[in-house]
């Protein structure tokens, strides 16, 4: 049973990629792909506490982690830009971050570093089988501080093979 451990990054971003290039979960057209709206994940940006990196300690943090993401591949001014336009947002349990299949959008984005908390990533079932729950398989969680998540559904322009749910009060930072 996969439902208590964390992710495995690797495998992860591997299901992420093979499925991103499967003929079978072929990439929407842009007029068809659906938006993160409240029926989907509620308003996580809309109901969350948001502000930037104020104090040093918070803006370190993200520093260490984007250098940490070699795929980002910044420094200098340009990695203070993108540390400048993090939010910080604090959910409850419950929440969805990330909604399988839903496109990142201006006002939803599809990044994010865990600085707190616990959430879990669900899976619908391609093979058929029944789900007890609405959002399907619970693959595994994220709980490390610092984990990224949400980039290569980025970097690759596919909507999200997954969807990410807050176990526990939860902080991140988003852009």
């Amino acid at each position: 049973d996969s439902s208590g451990r964390d992710c495995d990054e690797d495998a992860v971003d591997t299901v992420v990629l093979a499925e991103a290039a499967s003929p079978a979960s072929s990439k929407p057209s842009r007029s068809r792909q659906a938006h993160f709206d409240d029926s989907e994940a509620g308003t996580m940006l809309a109901e969350a506490e948001l502000r930037g990196p104020t104090a040093e300690d918070e803006r370190r943090f993200l520093r260490s982690v984007l250098r940490s993401c070699e795929i980002l591949n910044a420094s200098g001014s340009e990695l203070e830009d993108i540390v400048n336009h993090f939010r910080f947002v604090r959910l409850e349990p419950g929440k969805k971050v990330i909604v399988e299949g839903v496109v990142a959008s201006e006002s939803q984005p599809g990044l994010f570093i865990l600085e707190s908390g616990k959430l879990g990533v669900w899976k619908q079932s391609r093979s058929g089988n029944a789900s007890n729950s609405m959002l399907g398989e619970r693959v595994c969680s994220y709980s490390k501080c610092g984990h990224v998540f949400g980039l290569l559904n980025l970097l690759h322009d596919v909507p999200p093979q997954a969807t990410v749910m807050t176990e526990s009060n939860t902080s991140l930072w988003a852009p």
